[in-house]
C-alpha cells in the first residue's frame, strides 16, 4: 500500500508541476503580448504626431483648421479656442510660438516617450540659427472611438494646465493684462518665487514684476523698459526661460528679417539681486547663410542690474 501511495503523491506532484509550468507559460506570453501592444502603441503615437506637424506645419497648408480636427481632441481644441479668444492665450501652444520655418521645424523634430503611458516629448528649432534654443512640446495622447490616438493634452503649458489661477489677483491684475505668468524656485531657498509680465496697453514697453522670496519677506523687482510693447502683429514677448539661477525674456523684434532677442538676467543666490548676464541677437534669413548673431555679455557692458537696465 505504501508503494501505490508513493505513486499517487508523485502523480499528484507531477500533475502541480505541470499546472505551474502552464501558468507560467500562459502568464509570460500575456506579458509578451502586452509589452508587444505597448511598442506599437509608441510607434503609432509616434508616427501620428510626426503626421500632425509634417500636415499641419508646413508652408503649402491651407486647411490648417481641419487637420487639427483630425490630430487633437475636441476637448483640447475647445479649450484652446476659448483662452484664445480673449487673448488669454496668444501663441499658438503647439509650437510655443507664432512664426517658424516648416523646413526647420520638420527636419529638426524629435519625439521621445516620457515616464508615464501615453506621454511623449517633441523637440525642434522653429528657425535653424546657430544658438537658438529648443522649444519642447510635452504631449498626452489618447485612442478616440475609432481607436486612432489624437492629441487630448499638453502636459507643459501653464495657461492650459490652468496654473496661472494660482496666483493670487491681487498681484497680477491692477497693471494691466498679464501676457506671462510663473511661479518657481529661483533662489532655491525652498519658497516659490513668481515671475509676470504685463501689457498695460498705453505704455510704449511692457511691465515685468518679480517676487522672490527673502528670508520670510518678499522682494520686488520691477522693469518696463525691456519689452517693446508697440510693435507690429508677429512680433513682441515670446516667453521667460529658466535654467538654474538664470532666466532669459525671448521676445521676437522684427518679422523681416525675423530678429529674436534673447536678455538673460542671474539671480544671486545670496544677495537676491538680479543682474544682466548675456544679451543675445539672432538675425534669421531665408537663405540660411545670411543669418547672423549678435553676443553681448557682462564683459562688454558692466555690471547692470534688472531694474537699471534699458533695452
Amino acid at each position: 500500500m505504501s508503494y501505490i501511495g508513493g505513486l499517487k503523491n508523485n502523480k499528484i506532484l507531477l500533475m502541480k508541476r505541470v499546472i505551474i509550468i502552464l501558468i507560467t507559460i500562459a502568464f509570460i506570453g500575456c506579458r509578451d503580448k502586452k509589452n508587444a501592444n505597448n511598442v506599437a502603441d509608441t510607434e503609432v503615437a509616434i508616427a501620428t504626431l510626426k503626421a500632425f506637424y509634417l500636415s499641419a506645419y508646413n508652408d503649402s497648408v491651407d486647411n490648417q483648421e481641419v487637420l487639427f480636427k483630425q490630430y487633437v481632441s475636441e476637448q483640447l481644441l475647445e479649450k484652446i479656442e476659448e483662452l484664445s479668444a480673449d487673448m488669454t492665450l496668444d501663441y499658438d501652444p503647439f509650437i510655443k510660438g507664432q512664426d517658424f520655418f516648416a523646413d526647420v521645424l520638420n527636419s529638426t523634430l524629435k519625439i521621445t516617450p516620457l515616464e508615464n503611458k501615453n506621454e511623449y516629448r517633441c523637440c525642434f528649432l522653429l528657425f535653424g540659427n546657430t544658438y537658438e534654443k529648443e522649444t519642447c512640446v510635452d504631449f498626452l495622447l489618447e485612442k478616440d472611438k475609432d481607436g486612432h490616438f489624437v492629441i487630448s493634452n499638453i502636459l507643459n503649458d501653464d495657461i492650459l494646465a490652468g496654473k496661472r489661477d494660482i496666483m493670487p489677483t491681487s498681484d497680477d491684475s491692477y497693471l494691466g493684462k498679464i501676457l506671462f505668468r510663473k511661479k518657481i524656485d529661483m533662489n532655491k531657498d525652498g519658497i516659490e518665487d513668481r515671475f509676470i509680465v504685463y501689457d498695460s496697453g498705453d505704455d510704449l514697453f511692457a511691465t515685468i514684476k518679480i517676487v522672490l522670496s527673502d528670508k520670510g519677506k518678499e522682494k520686488i523687482f520691477f522693469n518696463n523698459r525691456i519689452i517693446n510693447n508697440t510693435i507690429t502683429s508677429g512680433e513682441g514677448f515670446r516667453n521667460i526661460s529658466f535654467e538654474n539661477h538664470f532666466f532669459t525674456i525671448e521676445e521676437n523684434t522684427s518679422t523681416d528679417p525675423v530678429q529674436i532677442k534673447y536678455t538673460t538676467f542671474s539671480i544671486d543666490y545670496k544677495t537676491n539681486e538680479i543682474f544682466l548676464y548675456r544679451v543675445e541677437v539672432s538675425n534669421i534669413f531665408n537663405n540660411a547663410s545670411d543669418d547672423f548673431d549678435i553676443i553681448r555679455t557682462q564683459k562688454d557692458f558692466g555690471e547692470i542690474s534688472f531694474e537699471d537696465y534699458a533695452s
